[in-house]
């Protein structure tokens, strides 16, 4: 640390009246702290006085904690966009297997011929209807939905699933974000395994 020294005559012009002490030939901040007087009339030592010391080597371990948090948090909201998109494709499928959203439209010719043939689509002959001439602007399948009539909507399945699936994505979505990612990915196959029934 660095000294400030005074002459030995100032020193001692200071120092009168100190009993039993004999001033030193230089004066430092360690002469502040064990001569009391000095201290309060040398202005010199309390301005190199530190207020803090900070340890290089605990700074070190503070900025290694706090990216290993960052880290841990960015693997987190991962899983949990993750946790998302399954639950979007969950729902899809769920579409398809309680036949709420009916058969894909048929992408060729041939096919679209084959479903006619076939009677697999619905006419909603009661809402072209009310269109009147406004119908063109809908186009020759627009009140037509591609699904086998004999096969029912299974709507009570479906409400069923979305609700155990809603609660299950809770579930998973509370977990995650506390969780170690390690468990969190556990956390999200376990979501994943959900079958759509």
């Amino acid at each position: 640390m660095k000294k400030k020294s005074m002459s030995v005559q100032k020193f001692q012009e200071q120092f009168q009246g100190t009993v039993g002490a004999q001033a030193p030939q230089t004066v430092s901040i360690l002469d502040c702290y064990y001569f009391p007087r000095l201290n309060n009339s040398l202005d010199c030592c309390q301005e190199d006085i530190p207020e803090t010391v900070e340890c290089p080597k605990q700074k070190q371990e503070e900025n290694k904690m706090d990216a290993i948090a960052r880290q841990e948090q960015n693997h987190r909201d991962y899983l949990e966009r993750r946790l998302g998109d399954v639950r979007e494709d969950k729902l899809t499928e769920a579409g398809k297997v309680f036949y709420i959203d009916g058969d894909d439209q048929p992408k060729t010719w041939p096919e679209l011929l084959d479903r006619i043939s076939k009677g697999q689509f619905i006419y909603n002959q009661v809402g072209a209807e009310k269109l009147g001439e406004d119908l063109m602007y809908y186009g020759a399948f627009g009140f037509i939905e591609w699904r086998d009539p004999n096969r029912p909507i299974d709507k009570a399945g479906h409400k069923a699933f979305v609700e155990k699936l809603r609660n299950a994505y809770k579930d998973a979505r509370d977990q995650i974000r506390i969780m170690y990612p390690t468990d969190g990915l556990k956390v999200l196959e376990d979501f994943k395994a959900i079958v759509v029934q």
